[in-house]
């Protein structure tokens, strides 16, 4: 494929000229941008891309008036801050721009179809499976996937799940049918219909409504927790925002390494297309709206800096590559 010629890099030169040729041409802006995002991700240069790629959502929300428009504006409404602005080489006339716009900084997450509940546990990919946990403390424990052997061995009218597309209409949708029908579970989300007909399984939308961007597992799990049982307290164990040396245990049912050759290419074209800094400042400014009501094994990272967390992102990029 001619984008993939040079790893990207012939592409991007290509894009880059016709771009310069004919500077009133929308459609080679966005590719050339795109394109560009995409190859300075995939080189671990993350203030590189994310310049592209803000400097599109810009260029969107001020020239466009269609839906792009929207999708942009909500893409900068999570991912910029004043410290993000800081660290991104923007011309002056965007910084000017970023830091005089206006931003819907809450997140609107008013329907609650169960009334405000107790305490809730959500428990990650990176938490370890020989862990005993005390589900007493918690009014329900929430899984993004389904746990389908229960190493945990929670009792499963306790268990929330939150499927995501793989999981209800994709490879795995049948083995998710078959432990729903053989458990008992205080509630499943779905973003799409399954052959159960149980009272607890309720449809969400898994519309992202962002540029080029979309809600993770964890960032998924809560906002839908949020508008639809609205608990005291969630607790995260876990999940690390994917930085830590083992972001993956074993017990965790992922298609990372189905849908791939190597668990790299599968963790770095996640957080390629989900997009890892969107994500990560969503969490940050969900931490901001809820306080303390949304807590655990992320806190050490939304602690970080902005550039710190990059550094440790690329560098974790850089040891699973070697």
């Amino acid at each position: 494929m001619f984008e993939t010629i040079l790893k990207g890099r012939f592409a991007l030169i290509i894009y880059e000229f016709l771009y310069i040729l004919f500077s009133n041409s929308r459609k080679l802006y966005n590719k050339y941008h795109k394109l560009a995002y995409k190859y300075y991700f995939l080189k671990s240069d993350l203030l590189r891309a994310y310049k592209y790629k803000i400097e599109q959502a810009i260029n969107l929300e001020i020239k466009t008036e269609n839906d792009n428009k929207r999708l942009a504006s909500n893409y900068l409404d999570i991912i910029i801050n004043e410290e993000l602005i800081d660290l991104i080489n923007l011309n002056k006339e965007d910084i000017v721009y970023l830091k005089n716009r206006r931003y819907k900084n809450n997140f609107n997450l008013k329907k609650k179809e169960m009334g405000e509940l107790g305490k809730i546990l959500i428990i990650g990919p990176s938490f370890s499976e020989g862990t005993t946990i005390n589900v007493n403390k918690y009014e329900y424990v929430a899984f993004n996937k389904p746990p389908i052997n229960n190493v945990f061995d929670i009792p499963t009218e306790k268990i929330i799940v939150i499927l995501n597309n793989q999981w209800s209409i994709g490879k795995f949708r049948n083995e998710s049918i078959q432990w729903i029908k053989e458990n008992d579970f205080a509630k499943v989300f779905t973003p799409n219909p399954l052959k159960c007909k149980k009272e607890n399984i309720k449809l969400y939308s898994i519309n992202a409504g962002y540029l080029s961007a979309s809600p993770m597992g964890l960032q998924r799990a809560i906002n839908v927790l949020l508008s639809n049982i609205n608990p005291q307290d969630i607790e995260i164990i876990g999940y690390d925002f994917q930085l830590s040396k083992k972001p993956y245990n074993s017990w965790y049912p992922s298609g990372i390494t189905f849908f791939h050759e190597t668990f790299f290419e599968g963790w770095l074209y996640s957080n390629l297309h989900h997009d890892f800094l969107f994500n990560y400042m969503y969490l940050k400014k969900l931490k901001q709206q809820f306080g303390d009501k949304i807590h655990g094994s992320i806190d050490p990272y939304l602690e970080m800096s902005i550039g710190d967390v990059i550094d440790l992102f690329e560098k974790r990029m850089k040891a699973l590559r070697d």
